[in-house]
């Protein structure tokens, strides 16, 4: 049988996305995600750029540049949370088993302590964020491996059409503010490198680059992981750390 084309709605939401990424994000962008598409069923290929915060320093005072509400989620907001995530994209269809799982992990990772910090604006639900006190696995088989006095944040996301009112760094220099008053000395997170707009917000809200990563998979066997910048520790441990 010959490959199912693409629906006109899927086709257009592609090229869609195509021209974003050239208009924001530019032309190197959009060659490198399409390098990394094209050689999916054989390499998987990850360059992601990751940072940290100290936070016995003073925080930089950030404002989105729209008026909004900041505030911490509840669990009983989750599917407004998801509802939100894949709303944005048409191609994404979810079977009611798989929403089922997601809104399980959710529920998850609030019960094994996890924190999400939403951003409203009136009524409507335009970004969600999450702070996580355990380690991630970066790359498979890599971990972060945080200790006492430090946080990962993680999984920002911003509805498309309120992207570029600088929601995001806001919305995380208020969570980096909340670890601070609870007397945490350190955080960590990560963006893919060519995710301009997340790093530029990253950026603004006064992270620290401190090493570039690269991951190459083959047929789906453990990942070659280098530094092509700065220093991977603790980014790169081979076993997570132990549930406190």
């Amino acid at each position: 049988m010959p490959p199912q084309l693409p629906s006109p709605a899927r086709l257009r939401w592609i090229t869609g996305e195509a021209r974003r990424i050239l208009r924001y994000q530019g032309l190197p962008v959009l060659l490198w995600r399409g390098l990394v598409k094209g050689l999916s069923p054989v390499v998987a290929l990850k360059l992601v750029s990751l940072y940290q915060k100290d936070l016995t320093q003073p925080l930089p005072e950030v404002r989105a540049r729209i008026e909004m509400a900041i505030e911490q989620a509840r669990e009983a907001d989750v599917d407004r949370i998801l509802d939100m995530g894949v709303g944005d994209d048409p191609t994404v269809h979810l079977t009611p088993d798989r929403r089922l799982r997601l809104l399980d992990r959710q529920l998850r990772d609030f019960r094994e302590g996890g924190l999400c910090f939403v951003a409203r604006v009136g009524s409507e639900l335009v970004h969600s964020n999450w702070i996580r006190f355990r380690g991630v696995e970066v790359v498979p088989g890599r971990h972060l491996r945080l200790g006492p006095g430090e946080a990962y944040m993680t999984d920002g996301f911003t509805v498309k059409r309120w992207r570029g009112h600088g929601i995001h760094a806001a919305v995380n220099v208020h969570m980096l503010r909340y670890l601070q008053q609870a007397g945490y000395r350190r955080a960590y997170t990560y963006a893919l490198a060519e995710n301009l707009i997340s790093r530029r917000g990253l950026h603004r809200a006064g992270w620290e680059l401190t090493g570039v990563l690269l991951a190459v998979s083959f047929l789906g066997r453990g990942p070659l992981v280098r530094a092509l910048r700065g220093d991977l520790h603790p980014w790169v441990e081979d076993q997570p750390a132990k549930a406190p």
